[in-house]
């Protein structure tokens, strides 16, 4: 364990370093935010945004999954977020970049007010990223902690603690680019492991062939459309890709990270960049998990669970500095997911509530110390959330993920999916699609009202159904656009409208 702790240190100094040095950099409060005098590269972009959207939840919670289920939730969940991430860098990366300079667009409800034109907009959107985020950082601080706990025998508590610290602390300190820096180097290190860890799992296994079919005598049905579990009937695969595909495409995270490009065509390779490491992750994945299954066939009813998948592989199937290897990466996917959720969150507070709702005229030096201390607030926050691992609701990383993104992807699917391509959507189109959409979900969410999933379907499909009617009845009764809003965003179309000018 003594080598698996100095790396872990190193590892944890490496991350405040950079946050120190990042410090001296952020010299404005838009620097803080989104690097604004520096900007952003493609590759850095890339990497960032890769790092931001595969969470600990892709590698220990995912890993977990594919051990318990088998393939089918690859098939249905990840492929899903595949196309979706690769739909927000083709149709959104350049449209977000180029209203960013004309609106001067800072943080996701900076778009909503401009695209909407109202304040309350702004809060309610600001107050929905804060909501939603809480719980997603939570379920990164959790599985630090599980891997805490197996790694060093740190008690689950002591782990979140440590890792609350060492994230906050180093955002507090350096920002966005402190945020930028650190996922590069940690979104570095996970692909390099996935490059090392895959091809010797398959060699061990005899090649991938071998790999599967071993799978499938050790766990029969684990190959199958409904998987081991049977859980993916076909109405619930079909509402679960939707929901990946939906809710994927419409987190505000990425679209934040958008604004700060250097120049919009770095998208091109942006996108190139992510989704070539994406599909290699994914495919190291399916790896992974189906190992694990094959190592431990009782995974289930081990301490842990699925949970510990990935950390069954580490130990039992893996040489010890490769293994520590991928621990590290594990740590550092849940490490460089949290880093820019709390900036978003930081920003919707500072900027969003306090400098547009509350003090407009604040100064730099006010609002980039709000922000530092929402980043630490937040932390802690979300160390709350997370803090009795036996509660239902928090059984499952992956599950506890998902809660906050279909919570998230609901709430901005219309108002930016939609509203940044339909002329017609409004403020209460967008408002009333926003709160049908959120209800539903939560209510259907299982382990809240309900023991189980309802109808046997995803709670995405009955919330996009409600969110779409309460959108086109909220589009329907509501105010036109005005014609400065269709002159910003929909110029083509510009004197349509009959809303005032």
């Amino acid at each position: 364990m003594t080598p698996y702790l100095i790396v872990f240190l190193i590892y944890s100094g490496v991350m405040v370093a950079i946050g120190l040095y990042a410090n001296k950099f952020s010299k404005t409060f838009d620097d803080y935010l989104i690097g604004k005098s520096t900007g952003v590269g493609w590759f850095f972009m890339a990497i960032t945004v890769l790092g931001t959207q595969l969470s600990g939840a892709a590698f220990m919670g995912t890993v977990g999954s594919v051990a318990r289920n088998g393939l089918s939730h690859l098939v249905f969940n990840s492929q899903g977020f595949f196309m979706a991430f690769s739909l927000s860098w083709i149709v959104f990366a350049v449209r977000l970049r180029k209203l960013a300079d004309r609106v001067e667009l800072r943080t996701v409800p900076d778009l909503m007010e401009a695209r909407y034109e109202s304040k309350w907009t702004r809060l309610v959107y600001a107050v929905v990223i804060i909501i939603g985020y809480l719980p997603y950082i939570g379920a990164q601080y959790m599985g630090a902690a599980l891997l805490m706990d197996a790694i060093f025998g740190v008690p689950y508590i002591v782990g979140l603690l440590i890792s609350a610290i060492v994230v906050g602390l180093y955002m507090t300190l350096g920002g966005y680019l402190a945020d930028v820096w650190t996922d590069t180097f940690q979104g570095i290190w996970m692909v390099l492991v996935w490059v090392i860890v895959t091809p010797l799992l398959l060699s061990r296994f005899g090649g991938l062939k071998s790999l599967l079919q071993k799978a499938s005598t050790t766990v029969p049905g684990i190959l199958s459309f409904a998987g081991a579990s049977g859980f993916f009937t076909r109405k619930m695969a079909f509402s679960t890709f939707l929901f990946a595909l939906m809710a994927g495409i419409a987190q505000p995270a990425s679209f934040f990270r958008f604004y700060s490009m250097k120049k919009w065509d770095d998208a091109r390779w942006g996108s190139f960049t992510c989704q070539a490491a994406n599909l290699w992750i994914y495919f190291s994945i399916m790896v992974i998990g189906l190992s694990a299954r094959i190592i431990v066939p009782n995974l289930a009813q081990l301490p842990g669970g699925a949970n510990y998948a990935a950390l069954y592989v580490a130990r039992d199937a893996l040489p010890p500095f490769v293994g520590g290897l991928l621990l590290v990466g594990l740590m550092a996917a849940m490490m460089s997911t949290v880093d820019g959720l709390l900036l978003v969150v930081s920003a919707a507070v500072s900027r969003d509530i306090y400098q547009k709702m509350i003090n407009p005229h604040a100064d730099d030096k006010i609002l980039t110390k709000i922000a530092m201390a929402t980043t630490a607030i937040v932390s802690a926050a979300s160390v709350l959330v997370v803090l009795n691992p036996n509660a239902a609701w928090l059984q499952n990383i992956l599950i506890l993920t998902f809660l906050s993104w279909g919570f998230l992807g609901i709430a901005f699917f219309y108002p930016t999916v939609v509203g940044l391509y339909w002329p017609k959507m409004n403020s209460a189109g967008a408002i009333a699609g926003t709160i049908a959409g959120v209800v539903t979900y939560v209510v259907l969410w299982p382990g809240i009202f309900f023991k189980s999933y309802v109808w046997g379907v995803h709670p995405w499909l009955p919330a996009i159904i409600s969110s779409t009617i309460a959108m086109l009845l909220g589009v329907y009764i509501g105010k036109p656009n005005s014609g400065r809003v269709m002159e910003v965003f929909f110029p083509a179309y510009a004197g349509t409208e009959k809303g005032d000018n």
